[in-house]
């Protein structure tokens, strides 16, 4: 079975149709979404939408995602908080239902193997762990031994694939935030079946001025900041 991955969307529908496209070319079984869908780009309510169109979809819930109807945390600039608020003005009550059914973690058995699906590993409050940089063996102490021998997470923007003695890791890195290459979209390919798990790195180039132009044009609270940091204009 061939799995798409992708993870921390964040509002970027340009950049989730050029990977989704490949995951069609390649003939992907499934897609699953690690979470973020929302947060820091441009089209909240589109990319949202082209999430739900999904066939075969299995995704969790973000951080960001998840923002938008349990409260902010409490340290947060007020910027932060008024791009929050910009996000879940332009959000359907449709979208907002759908990130509200979100789990925070899905299992699937492929081929007599269990794949955990997690935005990123929590402790028994639900608050995330991180480790900046993680090792394998890092990766091992953070989720819980309870997950699947294959974990796909996200979170922290950073393509991550490895294997431990215990399990597969895969980060498919962001989909939607050019943190390293502005202009590339980011997933991968899970291929499992009953002898071997491979795992393809997907990099899909696109116009990243064009997201950068409807930034400026929309000027949403934090969109200074968030130009600067994610998309490298000073």
């Amino acid at each position: 079975m061939k799995i798409g991955i992708i993870t921390d969307v964040h509002s970027n529908v340009v950049a989730l149709d050029k990977i989704v496209r490949k995951f069609n070319e390649e003939k992907c079984d499934k897609v699953i979404c690690c979470g973020d869908i929302i947060g820091i780009g441009p089209y909240p309510e589109q990319t949202v939408q082209y999430i739900m169109s999904l066939a075969n979809l299995i995704c969790v819930r973000g951080n960001h995602d998840h923002y938008q109807f349990r409260g902010l945390p409490d340290k947060i600039t007020e910027s932060e908080k008024l791009h929050h608020l910009w996000t879940k003005s332009c959000l359907s009550a449709g979208s907002i239902d759908f990130l509200k059914g979100l789990p925070l973690k899905a299992d699937l058995t492929v081929d007599g193997r269990k794949i955990s699906v997690l935005h990123y590993a929590v402790d028994s409050e639900n608050r995330y762990g991180y480790i900046k940089d993680p090792t394998k063996n890092d990766l091992d102490k953070l989720f819980s031994e309870e997950e699947g021998e294959i974990v796909c997470y996200g979170h922290d923007h950073k393509r991550l694939i490895c294997k431990s003695d215990k399990r597969w890791y895969v980060n498919a890195g962001s989909c939607g935030c050019p943190e390293e290459e502005k202009n590339v979209a980011r997933g991968a390919i899970l291929k499992v079946d009953e002898e071997k798990v491979s795992v393809d790195c997907i990099d899909e180039p696109y116009d990243v001025n064009a997201i950068i132009t409807d930034i400026k044009r929309l000027n949403y609270p934090d969109a200074e900041l968030i130009l600067r940091y994610f998309y490298g204009v000073n």
